[in-house]
């Protein structure tokens, strides 16, 4: 237990380091300018997902979702232009963090927390404002579960709990937004400008809604400057796929917390996306990176078990998962691949296309 502690913390130190030079190299330390600013909450992020990852799965798939968040080159762009919307994958990954939390050990201080930082995420960008769908959404899953899992007498008590909790945060949230909701009604204007790029105002609505959806989809693999490169891109299609067939599975007659979480997080994070007609538009859709992360992490793990499978049915006398042991084959392969996977994007970056315009333009 202790040696895997270790390994845990000398990962975690190796992931934090990592995240610091992809965004600290050649940028130079001026305090509290813009861009040095960002890229201290670009590695901010990198650890709350680490820590809400963590919680969610355990520290292997928290270590290679946050390693491939700091390598990311759409995250470490964002993290160095000194643009606000970095602070929204910031807000997404704490806000659930304290809100998981508070759902597995049922404590009114991880919904407070969550409640505070809940309510702070609105004064960052209009991006954010779909966190309150995703939290609903795993409130009701959450609740489903509680009730398909535990008898009657235990299910209320647990609900209870579950209720003063989850409304802790929503008024807590409240009374944080509260100045800007006043705001918003005597400058409605300042939140409606964008509201002119809707596919809705278009002659044809249905077809700018299919066009926006298809590139919007297409930003992560396809598009002409994809968030995610196709080796990596691989993992992801790979971990979305066998988490929605786990999603599908619903154990004991219900859909599993975890998995509609995910889901929620994903599609209701792009729906800001599907609805301008400046698709494919990471600035609207950058909360969705976080989860990205997330299914590439499981689609790098699914990996690594089906190597040491796959040894343990060349080479039977070893069997290594039957003694709990570690096989080394399977550790070097997945080493090597993400310091491919580091190489490969610190390229993209470094001696590739870095400017702030990626941000700004319709690609």
């Amino acid at each position: 237990m202790v040696k895997s502690s270790r390994y845990e913390l000398f990962v975690f130190a190796l992931i934090v380091a990592t995240a610091i030079f992809f965004r600290f190299y050649h940028l130079g330390f001026t305090p509290w300018t813009p861009s040095n600013t960002t890229a201290v909450i670009g590695i901010i992020t990198v650890i709350g997902l680490y820590m809400l990852v963590k919680e969610m799965f355990d520290w292997h798939i928290a270590a290679l979702s946050s390693f491939v968040m700091a390598i990311s080159f759409w995250h470490v762009s964002l993290s160095r232009a000194g643009l606000e919307a970095v602070t929204v994958p910031f807000m997404f990954v704490y806000v659930f963090h304290f809100l998981w939390r508070g759902f597995k050990n049922m404590r009114l201080s991880y919904f407070f927390w969550a409640g505070v930082l809940g309510g702070l995420g609105f004064y960052t960008e209009l991006s954010y404002w779909t966190a309150p769908f995703i939290a609903i959404a795993l409130f009701v899953a959450y609740w489903e579960f509680l009730k398909n899992t535990y008898d009657h007498s235990k299910y209320e008590h647990i609900r209870n709990q579950l209720l003063r909790g989850f409304a802790l945060t929503m008024v807590v949230a409240f009374i944080v937004v509260l100045p800007l909701a006043v705001y918003f009604i005597y400058h409605p204007g300042e939140f409606m400008k964008d509201f002119g790029f809707s596919v809705f105002n278009q002659s044809n609505p249905l077809q700018a809604l299919g066009i926006s959806i298809r590139d919007t989809l297409g930003m992560f693999n396809f598009s002409g400057n994809p968030m995610l490169p196709w080796p990596i891109g691989i993992f992801f299609i790979i971990g979305f796929i066998k988490e929605f067939g786990h999603w599908l599975e619903r154990k004991h007659g219900h859909l599993s917390p975890l998995h509609t979480f995910l889901f929620a997080w994903f599609f209701i994070t792009l729906l800001p996306g599907f609805f301008t007609i400046q698709a494919p538009n990471i600035l609207l859709t950058i909360s969705v990176l976080p989860v990205a992360m997330i299914f590439v992490g499981r689609g790098i793990w699914w990996f690594f078990k089906a190597i040491g499978a796959w040894r343990d049915m060349v080479h039977p006398t070893e069997q290594y998962h039957l003694h709990h042991l570690i096989d080394p084959a399977a550790v070097i392969t997945i080493v090597l691949l993400l310091t491919g996977f580091a190489s490969y994007e610190y390229h993209h970056y470094f001696n590739g296309q870095n400017n702030i315009e990626i941000f700004t333009m319709p690609r």
